[in-house]
This record gives C-alpha cells, sequence and structure tokens, in this order.
C-alpha cells in the first residue's frame, strides 16, 4: 500500500481462525488485497497496483474481508466494483456475485452500490453492507440470497462498518457503525432492530463518520471515526446491562 502520503488502506483484518495470525490490509486506492506474517513479511497479494477492473486477480476499490472457519474468505469489492468475490483456503478464486442496480430508484437483491462492509455468522450467513442503499443484504456462501433488511431510509443512513459479536451467553448480534447518522446500531440476526446509540458532533462520546469498529480481549469498545481521524475507546461499566453492550468477537487464537 502506499506509504508516501496516499489515501492509505481501507481496512486491516485478521482471521479469527488462524493461530498464526497473519494481518490482511485491503487497499482500495490502490485496488489491492495484501497478506502478511505477523511480523510483517509479505506473503500474498490479490489484484494489480492501480489496475481496477472484475475478475479472478482484478479489483474496484475493495473494502473489506471476512473468513468461514475452514479458511474460505470473502472480499467485498468495493467503492466501484458490486460484487462480493469468494476464495478458497489455497487463495484460490472460486466465484463472485453481485451487479450494479438496473433501476436505481428500486434496487433488487443481489444489486450494490458501494460494497462496503462484510461479516459472517456461526451459520455461516454472509451479511454485506450495501451501504449507498442504506441496507444489509444476506447470503449463503454460495452467493444465494437469503434476506435483506434496511439501516434506515436512502439519503439519511450509510452503513459504514458491519461487525457480529457475542453476548456473554455466545448469542450472536449485528452491529452497524452508521456513518451518517453517527449512530451504533444492533440487529439481531434476521434484521430485527433491537438498540442504538451515539450522537453527532465532535466531542468525546459523540461521532463524526464512525467508520470501524472492534473490541478487546477485556470487552473495550473501540470504533475509528474516518472524518474526524481519530479512534475512541469506550470502557464497559461495572454491573452495566449486557444487552446495552457490544460484546465480544469470535476469536480462536490467544
Amino acid at each position: 500500500f502506499d506509504v508516501r502520503g496516499g489515501r492509505g488502506p481501507h481496512k486491516i483484518k485478521m482471521s479469527p481462525y488462524d493461530d498464526e495470525k497473519h494481518i490482511w490490509v485491503v487497499d482500495d486506492n490502490l485496488h489491492e488485497i495484501h497478506k502478511f506474517t505477523y511480523d510483517g513479511e509479505l506473503v500474498l497479494t490479490h489484484g494489480q497496483r492501480g489496475v481496477s477492473g472484475r475478475g479472478p486477480n482484478n479489483f474496484s476499490r475493495p473494502t473489506d474481508i471476512a473468513w468461514l472457519p475452514d479458511g474460505t474468505y470473502f472480499i467485498s469489492d468495493g467503492y466501484v466494483g458490486t460484487r462480493v468475490a469468494k476464495f478458497d483456503t489455497d487463495d484460490n478464486f472460486i466465484m463472485d456475485w453481485g451487479q450494479a442496480p438496473v433501476d436505481r430508484t428500486n434496487p433488487g437483491p443481489n444489486e450494490f452500490n458501494t460494497v462496503h462492509a462484510i461479516a459472517i455468522s456461526a451459520d455461516r450467513l454472509i451479511y454485506v453492507s450495501d451501504r449507498a442503499h442504506a441496507r444489509i443484504q444476506v447470503f449463503d456462501e454460495n452467493g444465494n440470497f437469503q434476506f435483506m433488511f434496511p439501516t434506515g431510509q436512502r439519503g439519511e443512513s450509510l452503513p459504514f462498518a458491519i461487525e457480529i459479536f457475542r453476548d456473554p451467553t455466545g448469542e450472536e448480534f449485528l452491529w452497524v457503525a452508521d456513518g451518517s447518522s453517527n449512530r451504533m446500531l444492533k440487529y439481531d440476526l434476521k434484521g430485527n432492530y433491537l438498540y442504538g446509540w451515539g450522537t453527532p458532533g465532535g466531542d468525546y462520546g459523540h461521532f463524526s463518520g464512525p467508520h470501524s469498529l472492534t473490541t478487546d480481549q477485556d470487552g473495550n469498545l473501540y470504533i475509528a471515526e474516518v472524518f474526524s481521524g481519530r479512534v475512541q475507546k469506550f470502557v464497559p461499566r461495572p454491573g452495566a446491562d449486557s444487552a446495552k453492550l457490544v460484546g465480544q468477537q469470535l476469536r480462536e487464537w490467544n
């Protein structure tokens, strides 16, 4: 990725199932996805630097990556691209799905405008942020459409980031960082809205374009903001209602 003052990577991720803790960098500006060892050695690059396209080794501003337990992974592609690309454990391209909307006023299933984030549930469903359409589309691992749900009105909601977290009982929920309303939104995995919090602004505890979220082993929540250029840390209050907390992300390594 460009370390000379360019836009920088869009997402940095580690597979929760990879004991070797490889680090993946999704560089939307240069249309590349890089895989590094934990100590920074480059071992793989998908895409051709500066070349936008759709194919087994071409991307159009890719945005995010997510894994199945067996190591199969999916790349959301992207700001210009309108697809999800699937790769096997040996990094071979398997398939892709998605297209631009036929009718921009009434986009249908499997039609995308800004494929901005991706997350996978324990039952192997693929949740995809269809950002400009203000909705989440859900597919099985072979790209078959299952259902979709809105995150708000188009023009008023932009689901910048999505992640799946587990509560203390192990139940999974989808959390959405909405970069338009500047709120954190909680949904069950059927798409039912459960809870939300957040206020726009630059003060501590307020948001200005929340773009990524994660938790650490202690349950602390970290939210990166694209417009303010900062990361905020939120610590769970002792005795807090667990239904109001984000919970933990799945990690099978220590």
